[in-house]
């Protein structure tokens, strides 16, 4: 096996391991909001994994799935390529099944918190409890894991007892976080910006992402690197590829709707503080997601796309949160409150 076959091997079986790891530490975890908040992290990510390797000829639907390749791909682009218009026929449905309304007081969100912080809102995953998606929603988060067990089983549980200690540490850490819900009004959370309807909308799809991707990162907290039968495994480049994906995913959008305000914010951010011979190395780190060609980088650019794949997830975040606003307090307890009593009449 040449050199760039052998480095698209380790890239699949990489991706593979943490992504079925991350699956390990939700199964042993006890508190029903942690297992959600990493079941959402699982299904964008394994969902491109799913995508991929099916695309390059090393994966495929098992024989008893009823789950179709074409499920998978619509599921993938769902998350990460598909970017809301207000007047989209797409984004009328949600907002109407969800009872979403921008313009006035009701309580159409779910706030998933992380102590004071929004680690996820529920309009991205508004519809994962429907019935109809229970099976592609378990394809698609147990394939990585099926994958490694299928092919390579022996090495997958060495690798898990190699990892046994390190497993511990991870599951404490994501015991220790306090992951609540909150019923919210999205009225109330863009009350003190000024944004068109796509603007509230695509933060509102895309802000989560970017928070899960933090969540996963500071689980890591530090590269957790061995190495197999020749084989490395790098907690830090599976986590590098998924960051790069997110910052692909901003400059697709913006390109798919350049009436998003907040993505020239990013951008117009970015430009003073990032290299311009960044976004080219992270779009290879991005396309060794493809499994069909390897691209190098060396130890300085790897080290630069690190550093700025940070600063770029920071700066969203920063504008992000400068639209948002939260307040928990008397006013909001009380609003709940008579929520709660008119659909309780309503019944």
């Amino acid at each position: 096996m040449d050199d760039k076959k052998f480095r698209i091997t380790n890239e699949i079986i990489n991706d593979a391991f943490w992504l079925s790891y991350i699956l390990e530490i939700k199964r042993r975890i006890t508190d029903y909001n942690q297992k959600e908040i990493l079941s959402f992290f699982l299904l964008a990510f394994s969902s491109v994994f799913c995508d991929e390797t099916i695309s390059a000829g090393y994966g495929g639907m098992g024989e008893n799935t009823v789950t179709t390749e074409k499920e998978i791909s619509d599921f993938r682009n769902k998350n990460l390529k598909s970017c809301f218009k207000s007047t989209s026929r797409t984004a009328k449905s949600t907002i109407d099944e969800m009872g979403v309304n921008l313009e006035n007081y009701v309580f159409d969100l779910v706030l998933f918190m992380n102590d004071s912080k929004i680690i996820d809102i529920n309009f991205r995953s508004w519809d994962l409890n429907k019935e109809e998606k229970s099976k592609l929603l378990e394809c698609v988060i147990s394939t990585p894991n099926a994958w490694m067990e299928s092919l390579m089983p022996d090495l997958y549980e060495t690798m898990l007892e190699m990892m046994k200690e390190q497993t511990e540490i991870h599951i404490n850490r994501v015991s220790n976080c306090s992951i609540d819900k909150k019923s919210y009004s999205s009225y109330k959370l863009f009350s003190k910006a000024t944004l068109s309807s796509d603007d509230k909308l695509y933060i509102l799809q895309r802000y989560g992402l970017v928070q899960l991707i933090k969540f996963v990162d500071a689980l890591f907290e530090n590269n957790v690197s061995f190495s197999c039968n020749k084989l490395k495994f790098e907690s830090e480049r599976f986590i590098m590829k998924c960051k790069a994906s997110l910052i692909e995913m901003f400059y697709n959008d913006s390109k798919n709707n350049n009436s998003i305000s907040v993505l020239k914010d990013i951008f117009a951010l970015n430009e003073s503080v990032i290299p311009s011979n960044f976004y080219a190395l992270n779009r290879k780190i991005r396309d060794n997601l493809h499994y069909g060609d390897y691209h190098y980088l060396t130890e300085e650019e790897w080290l630069l796309t690190k550093k700025y794949q940070d600063v770029y997830i920071e700066n969203v975040v920063n504008v992000f949160d400068s639209k948002l606003y939260l307040n928990f307090g008397t006013g909001y307890k009380l609003g709940l409150t008579l929520a709660k009593i008119q659909k309780w009449c309503a019944e």
